[in-house]
């Protein structure tokens, strides 16, 4: 799909600056007692700490965001005052913190989970973990960081497998500035992106990820880039990098966590194979891709 095209059907018209360091939201008011009753029925309906039966529409029946938001407003950074005060280490990112007590790690676990890295071994899903969390709301929560770190993890693995297919990743940098003006349109890297994203057909979680992209676009260039276009291995690692550096920010603060994942429970499902990016990519764009 031609970059600029597709960034008007998609709505994608202006780009705004990053805040990763930005301020936490304000402490969302106390529930009323008409609130509590439906938060307790939605607990219900979603499932136990014992026995969760995932389903998307939990994230707005438990009321995610509103909970990730108050848990992360009164969290105390520091040591804890007493056993059992749910505290992060002051140099503790978010996830790994809000993962501790998902699980019921209070104190700080020798090998604690690291959900902010592509290539972690230690992230896991609370499907496979046998300490069930504690609460509906913090299976949700947990299974959505794992889903965002798989997802940024697929497509970081995808990206290393299709460079075994000469030109693949060119073709989506050709396709992505074909035409006059697109060139300014964005910077080379995310518009590259774009484009191999729009060649996967847009998942719901692809679509969710570009829009995090608008609202927090990545301002370099290709690193190392001698040629235009570059070579497949020179926008094979910007592309990894810039991905890398997102899932860290993510992972790091709550409100770039809530402003990925949104409010409809998008990221409650299964993550798209690699295997699927690197079909898309090596017959689509500027021509089939051919293998190494």
């Amino acid at each position: 799909m031609h970059f600029s095209s597709w960034i008007a059907a998609a709505g994608v018209l202006r780009f705004l600056p990053l805040s990763i360091a930005s301020p936490l939201p304000a402490a969302p008011k106390t529930p009323s007692t008409t609130s509590k009753q439906s938060a307790s029925n939605a607990s219900d309906a979603c499932g136990s700490p014992s026995g969760v039966s995932m389903s998307p529409d939990c994230w707005a029946s438990l009321d995610m965001n509103e909970f990730l938001t108050n848990w992360t407003t009164t969290t105390i950074i520091g040591n804890p005052p007493m056993i059992g005060t749910i505290y992060c280490k002051p140099k503790e990112i978010w996830a790994q913190c809000f993962l501790r007590f998902a699980f019921g790690q209070q104190r700080q676990p020798a090998a604690p989970m690291d959900c902010s890295t592509p290539t972690s071994k230690s992230c896991k899903s609370p499907v496979d973990v046998t300490v069930n969390p504690t609460s509906p709301e913090y299976y949700y929560g947990a299974y959505a960081i794992y889903a965002v770190f798989s997802y940024i993890s697929a497509i970081s693995s995808a990206l290393l497998s299709v460079t075994a297919y000469a030109g693949a990743l060119q073709n989506a940098y050709t396709s992505a500035y074909a035409g006059a003006g697109a060139a300014s349109a964005a910077n080379p890297v995310d518009a590259t992106l774009f484009e191999l994203l729009s060649q996967s057909g847009f998942s719901a979680m692809d679509t969710a990820f570009v829009t995090y992209m608008n609202k927090n676009p990545y301002t370099g260039d290709f690193v190392g880039a001698s040629t235009d276009p570059p070579s497949d291995a020179v926008i094979y690692t910007s592309l990894v990098a810039v991905l890398q550096q997102r899932l860290k920010g993510i992972m790091t603060v709550d409100s770039a966590f809530q402003s990925l994942v949104g409010t409809k429970g998008v990221w409650i499902a299964q993550v798209p194979p690699p295997a699927s990016y690197v079909k898309a990519w090596t017959t689509q764009g500027g021509g089939a891709a051919t293998a190494r």
